[in-house]
């Protein structure tokens, strides 16, 4: 199978715009053996291709994805968080840190 991924964007100045972004990435899993261009990371059965990917900083997790944060100049300061560093990147590291608890209450 493989997938491509769409980012809505709600403006927060008109509720009910929204944004389309089309990636530019590809998320493929199952028989993947056939595929052999622009593969970016890859395990036995799931790759990701097209993109280049964001490591945590243990490189223990990956995050491929079109990622804007509405509230980000506020994350960085909460968390302490270097400018430098992109959403996707953050969100690496903070799946790093506090994985599970990341994604629920």
């Amino acid at each position: 199978m493989k997938f491509n991924f769409l980012l809505l964007n709600r403006q927060s100045s008109v509720p009910t715009k929204k944004n389309l972004v089309t990636p530019n990435w590809h998320l493929t899993w199952g028989k993947i053996d056939q595929i052999k261009a622009d593969i970016s990371w890859s395990d036995r059965f799931f790759l990701i291709h097209q993109v280049k990917p964001n490591f945590s900083s243990n490189e223990r997790f990956v995050v491929v994805g079109d990622i804007f944060l509405t509230n980000l100049p506020q994350l960085q300061k909460l968390l302490d968080i270097s400018a430098s560093l992109t959403a996707t990147q953050i969100v690496a590291e903070l799946w790093q840190s506090y994985g599970k608890k990341l994604f629920c209450c």
